[in-house]
């Protein structure tokens, strides 16, 4: 019986111990998701050019908002966006020449920067990197 009641004991212990380390993990990554908030700037270095791009972001929860503009361009609404811990991601579609393009941005912040990896989806993909800076 003793034996028992020190394996439930101990159970018990265990459960209160990852309840505590999963309310501390998540308490964790909505402190980093809302590290997010706020304006980055990078260059987008492409073919075609450089396009200095101005990112705002904002989080709420595990979902990420905002906008990009480039130099020359309009706000564009992101769309799809998400935090996971460290690493974030979103869709943006940009008119191009009176074409619809789809850029998908897959990130690590580190910081005050998000390194980025991005990818122009389409009849000819591409692949780009781009590190942004929080201003």
């Amino acid at each position: 019986m003793r034996l028992l009641r020190g394996i439930a004991f101990i159970s018990v212990m265990f459960t209160l111990a990852a309840v505590a380390q999963g309310s501390t993990l998540l308490s964790a990554g909505f402190a980093l998701a809302a590290g997010v908030d706020g304006t980055w700037t990078g260059t987008l270095a492409t073919r075609e050019g450089d396009f200095v791009q101005v990112f705002k972001l904002k989080t709420e929860g595990t979902t990420l908002s905002g906008t990009v503009k480039t130099a020359d361009g309009p706000h564009v609404a992101i769309s799809e966006g998400r935090v996971e811990g460290t690493r974030v991601s979103f869709t943006l579609t940009v008119d191009s020449g009176g074409r619809s393009r789809t850029l998908r941005y897959s990130g690590v912040v580190s910081g005050d920067r998000i390194a980025f990896e991005v990818k122009l989806a389409g009849d000819d993909p591409k692949a780009f990197t781009e590190t942004v800076h929080r201003q």
